[in-house]
């Protein structure tokens, strides 16, 4: 039974991937798009002093919440689950981190890990990286939202009955609302 909804922060509600193009851009004086980030450590391969960015809050917080971010989470807390934002921090800002999820959402209960299926039992798993959302279904025979933003990493995950490829909200919403009346 699906008791939770697990949502990853990062790319998912808040666009770290804005900053991240824009440090790519001042720091090697190169444009690239979300698109060319083929794989999950392309940054860490490629441009690795963009990766310092996720250890600065000042840096950090130079992005924005994706448009309805609010509304989604209102939403969503109406269906009558528990929610909570599991998501991968640096140590460095993680009690920053969690005091703009709080300012942002009200009281939620916030998860920092890596190893997302581990606190993910039960759940429904929203989140941008592929290797999550395989890593929870393989754990937990649960369905997972991989939200597609036009993510280089993620283009070549194929959707399948576990797997939903989604990219905005009101999308994402339907989709659990058909998921929890399926379980």
């Amino acid at each position: 039974m699906i008791k939770e909804i697990s949502i990853d922060f990062d790319n998912v509600l808040y666009n770290l991937e804005g900053v991240n193009l824009a440090e790519v851009k001042r720091i090697y004086g190169k444009e690239i798009s979300t698109e060319e980030i083929e794989y999950w450590d392309y940054y860490y391969d490629h441009y690795p002093e963009v990766t310092k960015i996720w250890k600065d809050l000042k840096k950090y917080s130079n992005g924005n919440f994706f448009e309805k971010d609010k509304e989604f989470i209102e939403n969503l807390k109406q269906i009558g689950l528990n929610i909570q934002i599991v998501t991968a921090s640096a140590a460095e800002i993680e009690k920053e981190k969690d005091q703009m999820i709080f300012e942002r959402y009200g009281d939620i209960k916030v998860i920092h890990t890596k190893e997302k299926h581990l606190v993910t039992k039960n759940s429904i798993l929203i989140d941008d990286a592929p290797h999550n959302i395989l890593r929870h279904i393989e754990e937990n025979n649960l369905p997972g939202i991989l939200v597609d933003r036009g993510y280089g990493w993620s283009k070549n995950t194929k959707e399948d009955s576990l797997i939903h490829r989604l990219s905005n909200f009101n999308d994402i919403e339907k989709k659990i609302t058909e998921i929890i009346s399926s379980y």
